[in-house]
């Protein structure tokens, strides 16, 4: 598994995630949480990171930076990812960006 700063290719590919994230641990039937327009705007103004295994995107984080603090959400991980600690890794990783920040 690697994690990487996401690309505008990968909006998709990150819709995806968050959405699919979302109707896994939804109780009833919802729309998207997001679209590709809502990941490709939010690219402009912070950082998504997308763990990817043999190139399966398999879950991702969203970080941006606002001053002296930051913030982190969209935390999602594909339902076959889930319950093997990536979401952990992912918060790492956004916590690092944050940290090398300043």
């Amino acid at each position: 598994m690697r994690v990487r700063a996401a690309e505008d290719a990968d909006a998709e590919a990150i819709t995806r995630i968050i959405n699919d994230a979302v109707r896994a641990v939804s109780f009833y039937k919802i729309g998207d949480r997001i679209d590709v327009d809502e990941v490709r705007r939010r690219l402009g103004k912070g950082a998504f990171f997308l763990a990817v295994d043999e190139g399966v995107a398999a879950g991702c984080v969203y970080v941006e930076l606002r001053k002296e603090r930051a913030y982190l959400g969209l935390l999602s991980v594909s339902p076959g990812y889930q319950r093997l600690g990536l979401g952990d890794v992912l918060m790492t990783r956004g916590e690092d960006y944050c940290r090398e920040a300043g």
